[in-house]
């Protein structure tokens, strides 16, 4: 398959634990973009390792979200949140 999935190969970062619930079909979906993502690069890769950095990739592309953050950096903590 010569099409790559948009989610950029993903490199070593410190991780931290987070734990939430999804829907079935979401699950189902994650499952296959796996699969889509092991097309694109030829490597084998998980739930847990792709979901979070497509997670991060969303944050990333939403210009309110962004705006938010950089209006809020000087703020120190949200919610106990790093930016």
């Amino acid at each position: 398959m010569s099409n790559k999935v948009s989610l950029p190969k993903i490199e070593d970062e410190k991780e931290v634990p987070l734990r939430f619930k999804v829907k079935q079909s979401i699950y189902d979906s994650l499952l296959l973009y796996v699969d889509a993502y092991e097309s694109s690069y030829g490597v084998k890769s998980t739930v847990e390792v792709l979901g979070p950095k497509m997670l991060e990739a969303f944050l990333n592309r939403d210009q309110s979200f962004k705006k938010f953050r950089t209006q809020n950096k000087t703020a120190g903590k949200i919610s106990g949140a790093k930016i």
